[in-house]
């Protein structure tokens, strides 16, 4: 499965959550509401969830091994640091830590991190109002 796009629906520049996004996936498959969130330093993807009768979460979606979640990550942080520094030209806002590679080999397979297309990017710095870039 690759990753054929990825809009950006929100970008903060501060604060835990960093990014609302949708990921397509061979231009056949997108995931929506797919949050980016920085704790105590690190960034990881937050999937889809529902809260359900029991108020308890569910998964929408999720990826169901922990080598396709890591490639969804690097592709989905390298896109939009690589959308962000296209953006901020002063480099005001400080790109997310991405611990992979721009390219690496995963069982045999060659990622190329920099292919994902980047086809809108909305943002805001403090508020949540949408911007269009």
């Amino acid at each position: 499965m690759k990753i054929t796009s990825i809009k950006i629906r929100k970008f903060f520049a501060e604060g835990t959550m960093r990014a609302i996004l949708s990921v397509t996936f061979d231009d056949e498959l997108v995931i929506h509401d797919i949050k980016i969130i920085q704790p105590r330093g690190k960034c990881f993807l937050v999937m889809p969830v529902h809260k359900d009768k029991t108020n308890a979460y569910r998964d929408i979606v999720h990826p169901v091994n922990s080598d396709f979640r890591n490639y969804l990550e690097n592709v989905v942080l390298h896109a939009v640091n690589r959308a962000v520094a296209e953006f901020d030209t002063e480099q005001t806002i400080e790109p997310l830590p991405v611990e992979a590679p721009l390219s690496y080999s995963l069982d045999g397979i060659q990622v190329d991190c920099s292919q994902a297309v980047i086809s809108h990017f909305s943002g805001s710095s403090e508020d949540s109002t949408d911007t269009d870039f």
